[in-house]
């Protein structure tokens, strides 16, 4: 304790300037409260002073006196005036002046003892800025603009009016009192300050601010940093992170070869396959079946390696084990380790006769006898996932006391001991979305809020609900957060833990009567790219896989790349390259204006 207040007395008495954590200053020979300070409000005001203050924290008794520092500790810190006692938790005051420009503690003193800010050293909630007459910063983009909540991401900032020193927070709350500071800070200019993020605990997106001797920028369009909770269950082999995100949340689908011209089929330079390197596309879903060739699988997984992008295969023909053995002993000999084991047991043409039951029962048998394979073992065993179910939430007639096919899945393949490496599911959450407004700017609206909505409700521009018929409090599929977070505690609950789990097609989906009108609308399908990216990322997608590359899906609606020569990228595609890019993935593939 002796050594404490040693420590204490030496910093103010060396004028040492604590520009995070306040100290309050009280005369240590008499007892009385401690007073702390935990936020100022407002957390700037001019040089010149006369800026009325509130000053929360604890232990305040009246008489109290407050000082804010110019630079070299309390024994400079200036007195402000007209300090009001209003509670043992509130003080007012209004700042002196003239003062000179910059960030400087706020001081409390009253006969208490001497306390540093409980708050220290991280949300800097006793920091008062003077700003000179002039233009505060501005900041208008950081890059990236996502990290791990373990922090330590690297970024830029660009803005204006950046002087040395400054302080770079990211905001949780409503200013400063509940903000994180970032170390490293370095004004490379007036224009761009690096900085590295600090840890949280909380996840989200905040506004960050700039303060130094200008003031405090205001938020922006451009200063929001998202902080990403860490991918539950890990990533898959050979995944790595950009800006927090998980790289393979950038894939897509090859598909199904409804008609040719197919995306394995096309090559060149300018072909999709060349397209998707450039926009560094990471994984591609490969659909497999027992009426292919040889021939055709291995153009496919070619096709998967010309692009760049790891390979996640597809076995569509549960019901033939010995077509499967083949295939993954091919498929591995090609460097493809990730296997998907069916598609969509809970539709009416899985191999499985939509029953999760048969498709469970064949996983526990089929999949002991694939791990074993010769091909499967060593540095690259192979990797089994599934169920790969059309709708998270879908529940057969078979699927017992289990809440949906998914938990059933996780439930008996658990009893039987042969868990999912990896866990897999699709999504289209704006099935029908046509048909929730009249109107199609409205009913696009609807559908962008729908899919990254994690409460579940709407809330539209205006922070109201948008559907016009339906509740905003509905459960319905297709809220991306929701799904995820629900297939997550159901791994808690069967397996004990959770794996990396994704999703292995996703799209829009309005409605047969408007998806070609819907999917020629370049603005709307570049935004809800961009939208369904940033969802994934916020919520723990392990891989995400868009539906499709180019098959003829949809009658080619849901192409990236258009059917009809030489094929060019469509706005879907490059709503994809731009997510690549924010989160620091290595395309440098410019983005067309307008979009094609």
């Amino acid at each position: 304790m002796i050594r404490k207040l040693f420590i204490r007395l030496f910093r103010i008495l060396a004028g040492v300037a604590l520009l995070s954590g306040a100290l309050v200053v009280a005369d240590a020979t008499v007892a009385g409260a401690v007073p702390s300070v935990s936020s100022v409000s407002p957390e700037s005001g001019p040089a010149t002073g006369g800026t009325n203050i509130t000053i929360n924290g604890s232990g305040f008794v009246p008489g109290a006196r407050v000082r804010i520092g110019q630079g070299d500790g309390v024994v400079g810190a200036i007195a402000a005036t007209n300090v009001v006692f209003l509670s043992s938790h509130k003080l007012t005051a209004t700042t002196p002046g003239p003062a000179i420009a910059g960030f400087f503690s706020v001081f409390v003193t009253q006969n208490g003892g001497v306390t540093n800010n409980p708050c220290s050293p991280d949300c800097g909630g006793d920091i008062f800025t003077y700003a000179p007459v002039g233009a505060a910063p501005t900041v208008s983009r950081i890059t990236p603009n996502s990290g791990p909540i373990a922090g330590g991401t690297a970024i830029t900032i660009t803005g204006t009016g950046f002087s040395n020193p400054a302080r770079v927070l990211v905001v949780h709350g409503s200013g400063t009192p509940t903000s994180l500071r970032a170390s490293n800070v370095d004004v490379v200019s007036s224009t761009e300050i690096t900085a590295t993020t600090g840890p949280t605990s909380i996840a989200g997106t905040f506004s960050q601010r700039v303060d130094d001797s200008g003031g405090i920028s205001a938020p922006s369009a451009g200063s929001t940093f998202s902080y990403t909770p860490t991918t539950t269950g890990g990533l898959l082999p050979g995944e790595t992170t950009w800006g927090g995100a998980p790289s393979y949340d950038f894939g897509t689908n090859d598909g199904i070869d409804y008609a040719e011209p197919a995306f394995s089929s096309i090559t060149g330079p300018s072909s999709p396959q060349a397209m998707a390197k450039l926009g560094a596309l990471t994984l591609d879903r490969i659909w497999g079946w027992d009426d292919m060739s040889t021939a055709t699988i291995q153009q496919k997984i070619t096709a998967a390696k010309n692009s760049g992008m790891t390979c996640l295969f597809m076995l569509g023909a549960i019901n033939d084990l010995a077509w499967m053995k083949t295939t993954v002993e091919l498929a591995e000999t090609m460097g493809c380790h990730l296997f998907e084991f069916g598609n969509e047991p809970d539709q009416y043409n899985s191999a499985a006769g939509q029953s999760i039951l048969n498709y469970t029962n064949m996983w526990d048998t089929d999949v002991p006898q694939l791990r074993a394979l010769s091909v499967c073992s060593g540095a690259h065993a192979c990797l089994f996932g599934g169920p790969a179910v059309a709708y998270p939430t879908s529940a057969d007639s078979s699927v017992g006391n289990y809440p949906s096919d998914l938990a059933h899945f996780l439930g008996q393949s658990a009893a039987a001991g042969v868990r999912a490496d990896f866990v897999s599911y699709h999504d289209y959450p704006c099935n029908g979305a046509a048909a929730w407004d009249s109107g199609t700017t409205k009913a696009q609206e609807d559908c962008l809020n729908h899919m990254t909505d994690d409460n579940n409700g709407y809330s539209g521009a205006t922070g109201t609900c948008t559907l016009t018929s339906g509740s905003c409090t509905q459960t319905a599929n297709g809220a991306f957060g929701v799904d995820q977070s629900e297939v997550l505690a159901w791994e808690k609950q069967y397996y004990g833990t959770t794996v990396p789990t994704g999703i292995s097609e996703y799209n829009f989906d309005p409605g047969s009567s408007t998806l070609a009108a819907w999917a020629n609308d370049n603005t709307f399908m570049y935004d809800w790219e961009v939208a369904a990216i940033d969802a994934f990322v916020a919520n723990r997608f392990a891989f995400a896989t868009e539906f499709t590359s180019l098959n003829y899906s949809g009658y080619g609606a849901l192409d990236m790349f258009s059917d009809t020569a030489p094929y060019g990228p469509k706005a879907q595609f490059y709503g994809i390259v731009s997510e690549v890019q924010k989160y620091g993935g290595p395309s440098t593939l410019a983005i067309p204006n307008p979009l094609p």
